[in-house]
């Protein structure tokens, strides 16, 4: 039996799901009154490096960090062009899927 795949895209990487056979609807609200952004892993593991530092500044797609999950290393980009305001994840850190590890102010 052929599994049909979904490929999705996030913030510059490439995802992949199996087993998905309907259209699901999905709602994302944000909040107009912040420029603050959480970066989230899109899956579970641990942080193996934070390339930024707390007051950096950084492009949208730059390398910010890279995550270890299943055995392979995954570079978490910035969703946009900011200043690196908050790093609450550490290098060791397990870390959940949707996890904020790194908070940016948007400029």
């Amino acid at each position: 039996m052929k599994q049909e795949y979904i490929e999705i895209e996030i913030d510059g990487t490439t995802y992949f799901t199996y087993g998905v056979n309907e259209e699901i609807e999905v709602e994302i609200k944000e909040d107009s009154c912040s420029d603050i952004i959480g970066v989230c892993p899109p899956i579970a593991g641990i942080i193996v490096e934070i390339l930024k530092k707390e007051g950096d500044k950084v492009k949208k797609g730059e390398k910010i960090a890279i995550l270890d999950a299943m055995k392979m290393h995954n570079f978490i980009t910035s969703p946009a062009k900011g200043r690196i305001l908050n790093i609450p994840a550490r290098e060791g850190q397990r870390v959940k899927s949707n996890e904020a590890i790194i908070e940016i102010e948007e400029v």
